[in-house]
Order: structure tokens, then sequence, then C-alpha cells
């Protein structure tokens, strides 16, 4: 068995059996919340547009005004935040999109 994990900072996503554990403590998340976080956690530092997120996700092509991504993103947030106001994990740049620092 070949194991897959990515840490960050007390984060650790096992890709094999798709669990996400935060400080010791199993964190459930849905298959789209684990999808957008492993991405992001497995590419660590590169940002990635909303358009990036959508399509690699959902497989499909992003639209213009669509918030999904961003609706996600807050969920996220608020299951692997201590704040989600001033998150430590999933850090927003500004006009381009999201990324997860080392």
């Amino acid at each position: 068995i070949i194991e897959k994990k990515i840490n960050i900072r007390g984060l650790e996503i096992d890709e094999v059996s798709r669990t996400v554990v935060l400080y010791g403590e199993t964190i459930n998340l849905t298959k789209t919340e684990y999808d957008i976080l492993y991405l992001m956690a497995a590419a660590k530092n590169r940002v990635f547009t909303i358009e990036e997120i959508y399509e690699s996700v959902w497989k499909e092509r992003a639209y213009e005004s669509n918030n999904t991504v961003m609706v996600h993103i807050a969920r996220l947030r608020n299951k692997i935040e201590e704040n989600p106001k001033e998150p430590k994990f999933i850090q927003n740049v500004w006009g381009v999109g999201y990324k997860i620092e080392d």
C-alpha cells in the first residue's frame, strides 16, 4: 500500500483514505470540499484561480459570475480554520485566487 499524506502545520490530508485530520481531530468534509482542499494542498504555494479550481473539481468549464467556488471555500474555512475571517491555511491572493502556503 502506497501511503500518500500531505502535512501542513497540523493539517494532515490522506489521499488514500480521503481523510483530513486537524491537530489530531478528524474533520468531516464533503467530497467537493475534500477535492478543493487536496488540489491546493498537493500544490502548496501555487495560486489557483477560481476558474482553475472549478474546472479541476467539477470537470466542466467555469462561467463568469459563478460563486460556487467561493461558497465552498467559505464552508471549508469554517471547518478547518480557527478563525475563518483570518485564515491561516487557505489564503486569498487578491485579484487572482487562492493558495495554501507551506
